[in-house]
């Protein structure tokens, strides 16, 4: 260790730091992901990294297989050639996969000659400039066998990770056991929220049964942004889902049996909601409230976006059948753009022949929500 890692290892400005950090990891007022990413921003500040990842793996026989995951810096094409192929040939994970605490520099580890030569490296490593790395494992208490690893990585243009370096992400690995242990019975949660991001229309926030936010995926964010809803733990969605939350316990109590989903249409927002109790893991030991936030100006604007793509539509048809969905008549869209009725009916033959349909009325036919 030299003395400039000594020394920044040991500024007291350093410690205050980590000390932030460490107290951040514990706050269960934020989703697991988010604490991660606050983690990994603040690390950047004392510990240089283009890369990181939270990474939770099964063993698959002779080789490892990817369960889930936080990324920072990664490209969604990249990490996920990760999790589908190269995961398997992960080298540093046969190490890891220990149920003592493992923490090491791919620069002390390995040979770097030997190591170059191996398909992984040439495939992977080297083309998303993972020339360095520290790796460390923490600890799950998991019934399906979960393992847990922390990596953070540099190109070969900068310097390799110090020991100093080395030691900063040791600190931590405690810490990630104790946040992160439990990772396994949640599991399922996580990955749930992961699943539907697909589903860019629907915005989705999870309760416990004390009803304490505890997840949300993507799309609930923008949506809360769109809705000028500045505050994720106290706003009209929230304190609304709540209230529905409890009323579909109330009716479970008056009926004596499971209820059936409870509906919310707000009265000044173009939002639907519904809620209902599912259990997220397969040995179904936790029951979570599900709030499913449906937009339906966002849900017409993905349709309508696709229906233009899909079609080839013209930009004077994707106006005219955006009016058409809203309700408009023939009179209607040709005031609204400036435009006379025959001009209308011209350009709705044309649609019409595009879509392969007759009328207006088999529009809705052609749809599939995204």
């Amino acid at each position: 260790m030299d003395l400039n890692d000594n020394y920044k290892l040991l500024m007291p400005s350093t410690f205050q730091t980590i000390n932030e950090m460490i107290a951040e990891l514990y706050d269960d007022t934020k989703t697991i992901a988010d604490r991660m990413q606050k983690f990994a921003k603040s690390l950047y500040n004392i510990i240089y990294f283009e890369k990181a990842n939270v990474l939770f793996y099964e063993r698959l026989n002779e080789t490892y297989k990817t369960h889930s995951s936080f990324v920072v810096n990664w490209d969604k094409q990249s990490w996920q050639s990760y999790n589908e192929w190269y995961c398997h040939f992960d080298d540093v994970l046969p190490i890891l996969d220990s149920n003592n605490y493992v923490l090491f520099r791919t620069s002390d580890m390995f040979n770097d000659q030997m190591r170059q030569k191996t398909d992984y490296y040439r495939e992977f490593l080297d083309p998303e400039n993972l020339h360095d790395s520290i790796e460390a494992n923490f600890k799950i208490q998991s019934k399906s066998a979960l393992r847990g690893i922390f990596s953070i990585h540099r190109p070969r243009d900068k310097r390799a990770f110090s020991t100093s370096e080395l030691e900063i992400v040791k600190m931590f690995q405690p810490h990630f056991t104790n946040v992160l242990r439990n990772y396994g019975s949640e599991a399922s949660l996580f990955s749930f929220l992961h699943l539907i991001e697909k589903q860019n229309c629907v915005g989705i926030c999870l309760f416990d049964k004390e009803l304490k936010l505890v997840g949300y995926n993507a799309t609930f964010e923008t949506f809360l942004n769109e809705h000028d809803e500045s505050d994720y733990l106290n706003n009209i969605f929230i304190t609304t889902a709540r209230a529905v939350c409890k009323q579909l316990d109330e009716e479970h109590l008056r009926n004596g049996m499971r209820p059936n989903p409870v509906e919310y249409k707000f009265k000044d927002r173009p939002v639907f909601m519904e809620v209902n109790k599912a259990y997220l893991d397969p040995a179904k030991t936790k029951e979570y409230y599900c709030c499913m936030l449906y937009d339906l100006s966002r849900i017409l604007g993905k349709t309508l976006e696709q229906i233009k793509h899909q079609y080839d539509l013209t930009p004077r048809e994707f106006e005219i059948v955006n009016r058409l969905l809203r309700g408009y008549s023939n009179d209607m869209i040709a005031k609204e753009l400036f435009i006379s009725i025959p001009t209308v009916k011209k350009h709705l033959a044309s649609l019409y022949c595009k879509m392969d349909i007759n009328g207006q009325k088999q529009i809705m036919e052609k749809i599939k929500f995204l």
